[in-house]
């Protein structure tokens, strides 16, 4: 017996009775086949349908320098940057992207990064520390008038950068390799005024004097 108070017995009996016994000449009742049901997609198979976000694909690669898997870190923040272009984090993926190039000595690829930030990045933080970054690489790479040029446009640029103390002793220490002793006296003086007992003041004073020395 179940809650409608009839029997599977009953209910047999019953169908029985209702079953209508063929005649003949006339032909079977074509009965359509009950209608297919879609099955729906499980809710895990429409979260793994949805296209990531660029935060979410960022953090894959957290995840991924966590695990130091390179090549999954590169892979992650070219996604961003090539899915996500108008997001911010693309600059911060941008900046990633180059500090892996410049670990694995590919100048060229750190390079290309770095210019787009230095001229458009979002946050002007990232943009200054791009367009010092910039500077330092074409010096590195021997562009010693192209380096420099750029230290002067990156100094006008930003007066108060964090970065500017470096600056002036990349400047210093060019100057004194070329034997431009009055150069060197300049921005020896410019580094005392501005960055006194800053980290390069004493190496900045010691080319100074060396100059001084050299041309009594």
């Amino acid at each position: 017996m179940n809650d409608t108070g009839i029997s599977s017995t009953d209910r047999i009996t019953t169908t029985a009775a209702l079953t209508v016994p063929p005649r003949a000449g006339v032909p079977d009742p074509v009965v359509p086949a009950p209608a297919a049901v879609a099955s729906r997609p499980s809710s895990a198979a429409v979260t793994r349908a949805l296209p990531l976000s660029a935060a979410e694909l960022y953090r894959r690669a957290e995840d991924a320098m966590q695990r130091h898997d390179r090549p999954d870190v590169r892979q992650q923040l070219e996604r961003v940057v090539a899915t996500f272009p108008d997001d911010r984090l693309a600059d911060q993926a941008r900046f990633e992207l180059a500090q892996l190039a410049l670990a694995d000595g590919d100048h060229e690829a750190a390079a290309r990064q770095l210019d787009v930030l230095a001229a458009g990045a979002r946050e002007p933080a990232l943009r200054e520390s791009s367009a010092f970054l910039r500077c330092r690489l074409a010096l590195e790479d021997g562009h010693v008038d192209r380096g420099l040029a750029c230290l002067d446009g990156f100094r006008a640029a930003y007066r108060r950068s964090a970065d500017d103390a470096e600056a002036l002793a990349l400047m210093i220490a060019h100057a004194s390799r070329k034997g431009d002793c009055a150069a060197v006296d300049r921005l020896a003086n410019e580094y005392a005024r501005l960055h006194a007992g800053g980290p390069f003041g004493s190496e900045a004073a010691r080319r100074r004097e060396r100059c001084r020395a050299a041309s009594r």
